[in-house]
């Protein structure tokens, strides 16, 4: 009869070798401890462990053990060259100022939304087609993400630290959850949600935040602001260490990958409709648990295989390392029917599905998730949503463990004992302070957001436009809108950081810009200054920021430094096409229209689409007397915003000016198609323009239009 030993657990990720004792000796023959559920298992006890390793008697020749995989090596070097890659990237736009757009997946609602095509869309669809084919194999071997947790996980093993895999139920949605969120949610809520609401519960309508019409696909595949929407270094590098060591150690290898990824998240259910699948040799396989204890993903491979013959579990990422590690090679790569159409078990063979959490305890913990990643997510406008769902996914472990605590006689994190016998531990101590830093840290957070929410509602509330406020330095601004403006003020003040006088860890940027508009609402024009040349100060010169303060520098007559402003906006990394184009206006009042035909050829030049500086060069064309220059440019303004009345009026305007008549009343025609609100305006502009020009009979016409509905309102014709 062979000797039987049970291995650690499987998600202890420790792999069963040769026996020291020698060829022939099996280990069965001394007392065994083992490590079960992070208690000691006394000798004499029964085990009751996952993963049966069997080796024969002494007298025997032992089974064959496991090699190490090559194919770890393999997906090591490739992430190696991904990272290369990656810096390659950044040095070639870092020495040219222009490069291929990001490879970032988030970069994918950008197209979905604005419908600008972009590598990120391009990389996120080949994934998607890659993943329905062959399974998750980008997932396993081309991430740099997973390639970040397979390199902190070998770090942890090299220093005796082998991480549990946490198996929640609720929180397993998650990753599915933010797909649907970033991907799915900005179409429906375009094309079905807002227009139901609108009919039948406007103001729920207004309370969503508007969408603006898809205005098709446009190719975007090139950039000059490579680092544009991507966070600081302050905030990187602890994303990273969070994304690393922090979901390694306590949720497990790909930790992030199950409970934080939305991009993995949309591919589950594809990847349940891959051919290509890890499949096993029934004749070869004697259910020796080995493939499980190698699997970086943490999947059951054993009862897997088992019960279906195939690998069908949707957190399989083809890293292949159970194939390497089957000392009969009964595992392989090959294609059969997906996992949808994998049918029911046989009887009793159905693989168990276990879970470290209690129902009460699931919910308790989902709450917990909810709670720090609404509060966490765009805190202080920096933590992007990525890093607030790892944080909530960690906090939500570190909850139910301190339950734990305050429940059981013995408790286990990894490899460190919390509680022994009853009694706290050092380290257990030491969870329990950082559970108190956690609900100190969330609940001042969410104290900054109520504040900050507090104040945005106020801030809302005052509906005034800039050019009257400027007018008469605020003198004659409603009181209600300056006590509006204060109530803001006030919100906005107490959820500043410490430095500024606030009870905030950080300065807020929005606040930062939204603070200088309401001083001046309230008349304080030298403090609205000041604050403005402070967030310029803190952001870099920013594209609102310059304008505001330039404006505030022209009503005052200093514009001398408002061009200073609006030219530091123009050297900044970010686009600054607001300043761009005031500083050109300035040039042009003052004589200097070369100086702003040069910007505006420059902009065109990093980006052909660029609507502003291409109306801009148009209409510095038609003052120059070349309507037909002017047209070209206003036309492609036109093919990138249809739906803009004045571009098209422009347009129109050229092409008249340029004796293309017929060309510009079909252009009028079309801009009443197009923007139905601006119709009196296109009759207008179509009855002066074409008198102008001495095309009289296309003027009558127009007049007769206007005979024909003499009793539309004004604003209707």
């Amino acid at each position: 009869m062979p000797a039987v030993v049970y291995s650690q657990d499987v998600d202890a990720n420790i792999q069963i070798g040769r026996s020291p004792s020698g060829p022939g000796r099996s280990r069965s023959a001394r007392p065994v401890k083992a490590i079960q559920g992070g208690a000691i298992q006394p000798p004499g006890r029964p085990l009751r462990l996952p993963l049966p390793v069997l080796y024969e008697e002494r007298r025997r020749r032992p089974r064959p053990v496991p090699r190490a995989s090559n194919r770890a090596k393999w997906r090591a070097g490739i992430m190696i060259a991904i990272y290369v890659l990656m810096i390659a990237h950044i040095l070639h736009w870092w020495i040219t100022g222009r490069s291929v757009g990001r490879f970032v997946l988030s970069d994918s609602m950008e197209t979905l939304e604005l419908g600008r095509v972009n590598p990120g869309f391009i990389l996120f669809t080949v994934g998607a087609l890659v993943t329905v084919v062959f399974g998750r194999f980008l997932c396993g071997w081309a991430c740099h993400m997973a390639g970040l947790q397979d390199l902190c996980a070998w770090i942890m093993r090299r220093l005796g630290v082998r991480p549990h895999l946490f198996r929640s139920r609720l929180l397993g949605y998650v990753p599915i959850s933010l797909a649907v969120y970033m991907f799915i949610w900005p179409t429906l809520k375009r094309e079905v949600v807002l227009p139901v609401l609108r009919d039948v519960w406007p103001q729920a309508a207004a309370w969503l935040t508007p969408v603006p019409d898809f205005p098709g696909l446009t190719l975007h595949v090139t950039t000059t602001n490579l680092w544009s929407g991507l966070p600081s270094a302050a905030i990187a590098v602890p994303f990273l260490l969070l994304c690393g060591f922090g979901t390694v150690y306590f949720l497990g290898a790909r930790g992030l990958c199950r409970y934080g990824c939305p991009y993995g998240g949309l591919f589950l259910p594809l990847e349940q409709l891959a051919p290509g699948r890890i499949v096993v040799d029934a004749s070869k396989c004697d259910q020796c648990g080995l493939c499980t204890a190698a699997c970086t993903a943490q999947v059951r491979v054993h009862d897997e295989i088992r019960a279906f013959g195939m690998v069908t579990d949707r957190n399989c990422v083809r890293s292949l390392d159970c194939v390497s590690a089957c000392p009969h090679q009964a595992l392989s790569f090959r294609f059969t029917r997906p996992a949808v159409l994998r049918g029911r078990a046989p009887e009793g063979e159905s693989p168990r599905r276990r879970f470290d959490l209690t129902l009460p305890e699931e919910i308790a913990a989902a709450a917990v998730f909810l709670l720090v990643f609404l509060v966490a997510r765009g805190l202080y406008g920096r933590i992007p949503m990525l890093m607030a769902a790892t944080l909530a996914a960690i906090c939500a472990y570190i909850g139910w463990k301190t339950l734990r605590l305050a429940r059981d006689r013995d408790v286990r994190v990894t490899g460190a004992q919390l509680k022994r016998a009853g009694r706290l531990t050092r380290s257990g101590l030491g969870v329990a302070g950082l559970t108190s830093v956690i609900v100190l840290l969330t609940a001042h957070s969410a104290a900054i957001r109520s504040m900050t929410w507090l104040a945005e509602r106020a801030d809302d509330r005052v509906r005034i436009g800039l050019n009257e406020v400027l007018a008469d330095h605020a003198s004659r601004v409603p009181s209600e809108m300056r006590q509006h403006a204060a109530d803001a003020l006030r919100w906005y003040g107490r959820a500043d950081s410490l430095r500024r006088g606030g009870i905030g860890l950080a300065e807020t940027p929005s606040s930062l810009s939204r603070r200088p508009w309401l001083l001046l609402v309230t008349g304080d024009w030298d403090r609205a200054k000041a604050e403005l040349r402070a967030a310029l100060q803190v952001q870099g010169p920013d594209d609102q920021n310059s304008v505001s303060l330039a404006r505030i520098l022209l009503a005052e007559g200093n514009t001398s430094e408002a061009e200073s402003v609006l030219a530091e906006a123009q050297r900044a990394d970010q686009p600054a096409p607001e300043s761009r184009d005031l500083l050109c206006h300035l040039w042009m009042q003052s004589g200097r229209a070369q100086l702003a035909e040069a910007a505006y050829t420059q902009a065109i030049a990093a980006d052909s689409a660029d609507r502003s500086a291409l109306v801009g060069l148009g209409r510095l064309r038609l003052a120059a007397n070349a309507p037909l220059d002017a047209a070209e440019l206003l036309a492609r303004a036109v093919k990138a915003s249809p739906d803009v009345a004045a571009i098209r009026a422009d347009l129109a305007v050229a092409l008249a000016s340029g004796g293309r008549y017929v060309e510009a009343h079909r252009e009028l025609e079309a801009g009443i198609q197009a923007v139905p609100d601006a119709r009196s305006q296109f009759v207008d502009l179509a009855r002066w323009l074409f008198r102008e020009v001495g095309r009289n009979e296309l003027a009558a016409e127009w007049d007769r239009r206007v005979e024909a509905a003499p009793t539309l309102p004004r604003d209707r014709r």
